[in-house]
């Protein structure tokens, strides 16, 4: 049936270029921060789109991030290199490339990198105000 005849109209075609962001892509196999006497880590690359926060975290050897809870979000991490421990409310996971954890909102959490340090991704959706610091042991950092 057509328009003239009382069919329904169908959606409204589009009138100019989509307001779709570009994609983002990152190697990071060369995301690095320097990494001395007076700095552990810290985030060495980061992403804040609409609805989601990326952060790529580099610890040195034997850098840890302090226990801390997140009541805002769940965070997914995902080691790309190196290994350490991941403490969520006091049962230690080891990590190592390829490991990914699910850390829900609400638990207590820690991180220490082995003597190999430590380079691992979180993801979570988008929150304002996050603050990532890496501390030296005993300093503490807020990771995604």
């Amino acid at each position: 049936m057509d328009a003239a005849a009382g069919a329904a109209p169908g959606p409204e075609p589009l009138t100019g270029p989509a307001t779709v962001p570009e994609p983002v892509t990152v190697d990071t196999t060369g995301v690095s921060i320097p990494i001395g006497p007076d700095t552990s880590g810290g985030v060495g690359w980061a992403f804040a789109g609409e609805d989601l926060n990326a952060n790529v975290v580099v610890l040195g050897v034997g850098a840890a991030i302090a226990e801390h809870r997140n009541t805002e979000v769940d965070v997914l991490v995902v080691v790309l290199a190196g290994s350490g421990t991941l403490t969520v409310d006091g049962v230690a996971h080891q990590l190592r490339r390829g490991v990914v954890a699910h850390l829900p909102k609400g638990t207590n959490r820690r991180v220490h990198a082995a003597g190999d340090g430590l380079r691992y991704l979180t993801v979570h959706r988008r929150r304002p105000g996050l603050t990532i610091a890496g501390g030296a042991p005993g300093r503490p950092g807020r990771p995604g």
